[in-house]
Formats: structure tokens, C-alpha cells, sequence
């Protein structure tokens, strides 16, 4: 596994996201997948042409108001 850092320096483009919620068991623990890609605009570059991911494990699921 790689560990790295996103910086966004001015107006930098993301797009392409993917988000997915993919529960741990029958908990009401979750796993938070989300990749996409980047265009460094702040240097001229408009074309989206890095790749990146993340990923947050064992999250608790948040207790939801109720109406």
C-alpha cells in the first residue's frame, strides 16, 4: 500500500469521482472508497491526467436525526 498527499494549489480540477460505502459485516461500521482524477490547472494543464484514491477504514455510521 502507497501513502501519499493531495495538494490542491488554486483552482485545480477534480472529476471523475467514485465514492463507494461498503458496509463491515453486519456492523453499522463502514470501509469509504474514493478515486477520481486531477487536472493541475494552476500550471496551465486542463486535462484531468492524474489518477488518485483514497481510503477510510472502519468508519462508524452516523446516528441520523429522526423526524
Amino acid at each position: 500500500m502507497s501513502c501519499g498527499r493531495i495538494v490542491f494549489a488554486g483552482h485545480d480540477r477534480a472529476v471523475d469521482h467514485r465514492i463507494r460505502c461498503v458496509r463491515r459485516g453486519d456492523s453499522e461500521r463502514f470501509d469509504i472508497l474514493w478515486r477520481g482524477r486531477i487536472a493541475p490547472t494552476c500550471v496551465g494543464r486542463y486535462r484531468p491526467e492524474f489518477r488518485f484514491q483514497a481510503r477510510i477504514d472502519d468508519v462508524p455510521m452516523p446516528a441520523l436525526p429522526t423526524l
